[in-house]
């Protein structure tokens, strides 16, 4: 994880502890830490497989009847980052082999039962955690949608 995507995970991490203070949620950190040799391998060993989302919000989206969703997972990207998971237009995904394999393991998630995003750009995930957590299936649900560049605009001079 390069240092503006680093700051995004802060970023978002701050808001849900102002905005959302009793949500649980687990953000993927370790992702931008160098490690050693060591470190890296028994890191690896620890893990289900490569591509695990950077966040989880640990709260199930409840319906009188049932459950709707086991929890919510998202992708984090930054709008100025390598591996920009979506073409020019905003909406078709891209075929950069990693964001392929980050798209893969969401759609395994989904299958599982759990809502899930990738968000390009804090006001993208913050529309997506607003979203989930107000639980209200008549609010218009965010898209996969890239942030158009008025969106992206104000991250461009934070770095």
């Amino acid at each position: 994880m390069i240092q503006h995507e680093a700051i995004l995970h802060q970023q978002i991490a701050d808001y849900l502890k102002l905005q959302h203070r009793k949500v649980i949620y687990r953000t993927d950190f370790a992702a931008g830490i160098k490690m050693t040799m060591g470190q890296a391998i028994k890191h690896k060993r620890l893990q289900s497989g490569r591509a695990y989302p950077d966040l989880f919000i640990a709260l199930p989206w409840r319906t009188p009847k049932s459950f709707k969703y086991a929890g919510c997972y998202i992708e984090i990207k930054h709008p100025l980052g390598g591996h920009q998971p979506f073409l020019k237009d905003g909406y078709t995904r891209s075929k950069d082999a990693h964001c392929l394999e980050q798209w893969a393991v969401l759609d395994e998630l989904a299958a599982l039962g759990y809502y899930t995003r990738m968000a390009v750009g804090f006001e993208h995930a913050k529309r997506i955690i607003d979203w989930y957590i107000a639980q209200d299936s008549k609010r218009p649900e965010p898209t996969d949608q890239a942030l158009n560049d008025t969106e992206a605009a104000p991250y461009e001079n934070i770095f």
